[in-house]
């Protein structure tokens, strides 16, 4: 009997192993928030679990309808706890983050979780993704501060969406991909930083892309990059401008993570991405009639600049 294959560790938080992308090889230790697993994990007899989205148990997947999920990393996990998202959601979004996690970490998730390469010859429908799905991307901002080039992370953005094209293929579905663009996060972009630090070009031109896709492909673009500065920076080569007091952290050398009035409008955007792809479904030219980012807008005090 041959021993074991010791496998290899690869850990981004002193935490425990993730059940979800440990395999023979690697043990994969990060926090990976995943309503798909959590509600897998709580399934009755019936195929009802409590969700901790909706807050009440629910079958785990709605055939009558499009198939809702937010896949990223921290940029937007826990955004379901926020008031605007809890109070205005018309319907239950899966969230998979992975904290931490690049852009090849959270395409992976979504293949072992969304499209196994063992889903023909799986028989329980709860485990097979077979609907049409409408799919958020929030992830890349954990790539910046790697020495991956502008190009090497679109390519990983692009494999991704060959995956999702991939599954709609196989399903015979239309799926609709809409990508946050990264963070003007002062932890990399702050104008103090010495050139060597300061990723402000690569955000950018990566930005730059990002919204040309959106606009491409689905004509729905979410302006997330618009959360914690005074204005988008139009020319790289003067720097950007910050709001420090959207900013998570106390530091701004640290400043990485949405405080809660930018969160907040987070939730705003991405309700209103949702709501726009179901009026691509039912109203193709007409666009939507109710404004969610106005009716969603948190009693904070105004401040000054063109993005809030």
């Amino acid at each position: 009997m041959e021993p074991p294959v010791k496998r290899r560790r690869l850990a981004t938080k002193d935490c425990p192993e993730c059940t979800i992308c440990s395999g023979n090889v690697f043990e994969v230790c990060h926090p990976h928030i995943s309503t798909r697993q959590s509600l897998l994990d709580k399934k009755n007899r019936f195929g009802e679990s409590f969700c901790m989205i909706c807050r009440q148990k629910h079958p785990l997947v709605d055939h009558t309808q499009p198939f809702r999920v937010v896949l990223g990393s921290s940029t937007l996990a826990h955004l379901w706890k926020t008031r605007t998202f809890s109070q205005n959601c018309k319907y239950h979004i899966d969230f998979d983050c992975i904290i931490g996690g690049q852009i090849h970490d959270v395409h992976s998730s979504f293949l072992d979780q969304y499209f196994p390469e063992h889903e023909l010859e799986q028989h329980d429908s709860c485990l097979n993704m077979t609907s049409p799905m409408d799919i958020v991307l929030a992830c890349g901002v954990n790539n910046i501060l790697t020495t991956d080039s502008v190009q090497i992370i679109i390519k990983s953005y692009q494999s991704f969406i060959k995956s999702i094209h991939k599954h709609e293929k196989r399903h015979k579905v239309r799926n609709r991909i809409v990508i946050c663009p990264i963070l003007y996060a002062p932890k990399y972009c702050d104008n103090r930083l010495p050139p060597n630090q300061n990723y402000l070009h690569k955000v950018f031109e990566v930005n730059q892309w990002i919204h040309q896709f959106n606009r491409q492909n689905t004509g729905i673009d979410i302006h997330l990059d618009c959360q914690g500065v005074s204005f988008l920076p139009t020319d790289p080569s003067q720097g950007v401008t910050h709001n420090y007091s959207q900013w998570r952290e106390p530091q701004w050398q640290r400043m990485l993570h949405m405080g809660k009035e930018a969160q907040e409008s987070a939730a705003a955007q991405l309700l209103q991405v949702f709501e726009s792809l179901d009026h691509l479904e039912t109203i193709p030219q007409t666009p939507p009639q109710h404004d969610l980012l106005s009716s969603y807008i948190v009693e904070v005090e105004e401040e000054e600049g063109e993005c809030k």
